[in-house]
Parts: structure tokens; sequence; C-alpha cells
């Protein structure tokens, strides 16, 4: 998609909000989401970036779903969802969204490394680092099909959005495994992803995103 402009408006800045569709205001969401567009227009913004669509876990997160290929029915319904897109791009507004990097084995049980589970390293930052305890994607042996589903995956995200941004997008080099039987992450280790490959594959199936 040409990012200069959506239906020949050229006139708006490179400026962009992020607003998770959960902060839209009185808990209408989608059905709200026009008059938020309609602040982007007045404002001189060209982007919207709203964080995923999919339903949340029980913290609130919508990056440890239980299904990414799904609309949390709480923001409205998917024919909500596109109108409001629709309305948007009218306007001359994109709208930026989310791939969520990991799945839980809810989605799938069948992608993923036996005995480890995701998270982060400490750091001058965290010295304890971050144990999100999340399945950990299988590249070395279960490449095909792990690149199938995020194919997949990005499909559905791209009927969505204007633009996709991809989460933790160091994870398409390498995810900090801890071993399952520990709690911290101070007992990890890095293990590679084939990235490289895999953006290569990405780029030749979507070669006009």
């Amino acid at each position: 998609m040409n990012i200069n402009g959506v239906n020949g408006k050229n006139n708006m800045s490179d400026l962009g909000v992020l607003l998770p569709i959960s902060s839209l205001p009185n808990g209408k969401f989608f059905p709200h989401g026009p008059e938020f567009v309609d602040w982007l227009v007045k404002g001189g913004y060209r982007y919207w970036q709203v964080l995923p669509l999919n339903p949340r876990d029980s913290f609130g997160s919508p990056y440890n779903s239980p299904n990414s290929l799904a609309i949390d029915p709480g923001y409205g319904t998917e024919r909500e969802w596109l109108k409001l897109k629709k309305y948007a791009n009218s306007k001359g507004v994109l709208i930026i969204g989310d791939l969520p990097y990991f799945i839980t084995k809810t989605e799938r049980d069948d992608l993923f490394v036996e005995g480890f589970l995701a998270g982060a390293p400490p750091d001058r930052y965290t010295q304890k680092g971050q144990y999100w305890g999340l399945p950990i994607f299988d590249w070395e042996h279960k490449y095909e099909e792990n690149l199938a589903y995020l194919l997949k995956r990005l499909h559905r995200a791209f009927s969505l959005f204007d633009v996709v941004r991809l989460d933790h997008f160091c994870g398409l080099a390498a995810v900090w495994a801890i071993p399952a039987k520990y709690k911290s992450s101070k007992k990890g280790d890095w293990l590679k992803v084939p990235g490289e490959r895999i953006l290569t594959k990405i780029r030749q199936k979507f070669p006009d995103k």
C-alpha cells in the first residue's frame, strides 16, 4: 500500500498515535472509533496504531492470547472493526496493528520445543530477568509447520490492518529459552531462530506489504 496517502489525500503528516482499542472512552470500543478517527484527522495525524485485537489473557494482555486469529468479542464484531477501518481509510488514516510473536498451547500445541519456556535474560535494568512461561517455536525440527502457521497469522493480520508490526522482533534472531523445571530466567540460554530465512519467505508471500 502507498503510505503517502489514501484515496489521494496527501495533506496529512507522517505522525501517528498509539491508542489501544480498550482505551477508547465509554466502553463502546469499535462503534466509538470514528470519533477518534475524526480527532486524528483534525490533528493532522496519518497513523493509528492499535495493540492486537485478539482476546486477552486473565491479566488483560493481548500478547498471551488463547487465539491470536480471533477478535476479542468485548471490542465488538469483525464487521464493526472492518467498518471502522474503512472509515479511517476514507479519511486518509492508516491502521497499524500488532501481530503477537508468541502464541499459547491453547491455540496450537504441536509447534513448540519441548521442555523449555520463553523469557528474557537478566540485564542492567532487570537483574532477575523476566519469566514469561510461554512456549517456544521449534524452528529447527518443525520449520515448515511453523512457517505455514506464521504466514496464516500474517494473512489474517493483513486482512485487519493496513500495516502490520511484528511484535518482539528480536525473537526472529533468538529466544531466551528457560528449562521448564525452573521459574527463573537466570537459568536460560539463547536459542537461535532462522530469522533471515523466515523474513525471506514473508517477503515472497506478501511482496506488496
